[in-house]
């Protein structure tokens, strides 16, 4: 799409731009991202060689994601098990493709805790300034693809499109099956928020739902799944899963707002789906000195891993040649534009 010139600006890249990098230091030495920066939106850093997701980001200057000790990773380093060293955190951290949640072996294939797709680069990636109606948005394309000789071949392909003007980022994915057998997929979307947007004046936005914890520490917990305390030495990893009632919208949103954040005049973060693609919504709570953090994570699927998922659950299972469309939407938003993210989901039939 070309975009026309416009006679304010010696060049477009001053509202919307979207430049290829490539870190240098460290156990992320080579990983290839892209910088999107637009103008009165979110700024940005999409990680082409981690399964195209996106690691750090902010919305006015502010940070919004939460940022892990291990840095952004190369893929090289990555090893099935032991995930969690090359967990970067970030604003999205997508788990899958064979697997979510614990490890698994199936058919003599380990496939280890969250899948491998975020450890995996990019190909075909392109980044495009585009006028849709005269509203610039930055669009980052690419697919990422997992397979092996023996096994399954699946292709994610993502579109990332950052709007001017709006601290928007609208994620739109196709899974695609390439092999000739039909195949499980398993999908989570890590929405990792950390401070200033978590902190003890911060709350859980969510709709209303049965709220279940997923072991002994998170069950006992549940009744304070939506509190918010200080960085508390010892805290434990919680997770709760929010079991959507069967009647109601199919728009869903959740996500923390901390209005009483003083620099930022208030900030937060919403995620949107659409739950006939992403039924399930887990909620990560973990409030630890350096591990602070609340994640929102729809799903397709459970946390109890593959074999647990295709015995017990309701796994998606794409035939040859078959495409399965999820996405999400993420919102943000300082100022006294935070307060109003908690009623921000647009309903197709009210537009």
């Amino acid at each position: 799409m070309t975009v026309r010139a416009r006679p304010e600006l010696g060049d477009r890249s001053q509202v919307a731009s979207g430049r290829f990098v490539r870190l240098d230091d460290g156990m992320e030495t080579g990983v290839r991202a892209v910088d999107v920066r637009v103008a009165g939106g979110l700024h940005a850093l999409v990680l082409v060689d981690r399964g195209l997701d996106i690691g750090p980001a902010w919305v006015g200057g502010f940070p919004v994601a939460w940022q892990s000790p291990t840095g952004m990773v190369h893929p090289a380093y990555f090893r099935d098990e032991v995930w969690l060293r090359s967990f970067h955190g970030g604003l999205v951290f997508t788990a899958g493709l064979q697997n979510v949640g614990n490890p698994s072996e199936d058919g003599g294939e380990r496939h280890g805790l969250h899948g491998r797709i975020s450890n995996l680069p990019a190909h075909d990636v392109r980044v495009d300034v585009e006028d849709d109606g005269g509203e610039l948005a930055v669009v980052v394309r690419g697919a990422v693809r997992e397979t092996s000789v023996y096994g399954v071949d699946l292709v994610l392909h993502r579109s990332m499109r950052f709007p001017v003007g709006r601290a928007v980022v609208e994620i739109r994915d196709e899974v695609e099956n390439l092999g000739f057998d039909p195949a499980p997929v398993f999908i989570l979307y890590h929405v990792n928020l950390g401070f200033p947007v978590v902190a003890e004046t911060s709350r859980l936005v969510a709709p209303e739902a049965m709220v279940v914890g997923w072991d002994d520490a998170s069950r006992s917990a549940e009744p304070e799944h939506d509190v918010f305390v200080p960085p508390s030495p010892g805290f434990p990893v919680q997770v709760f899963e929010h079991r959507l009632p069967a009647s109601g919208s199919d728009r869903i949103l959740a996500g923390v707002i901390n209005e009483a954040h003083e620099a930022s005049g208030g900030i937060g973060v919403v995620v949107e789906f659409d739950r006939r693609e992403l039924p399930r919504l887990w909620q990560w709570r973990m409030l630890a000195e350096g591990r602070y953090l609340t994640g929102i994570e729809p799903a397709n699927c459970g946390l109890l891993g593959r074999n647990d998922e295709l015995v017990h659950g309701s796994p998606t299972v794409l035939a040859p040649g078959e495409r399965r469309s999820y996405g999400i939407t993420i919102r943000a938003a300082t100022g006294p534009a935070a307060a109003a993210l908690a009623g921000a989901v647009t309903y197709p039939e009210e537009q």
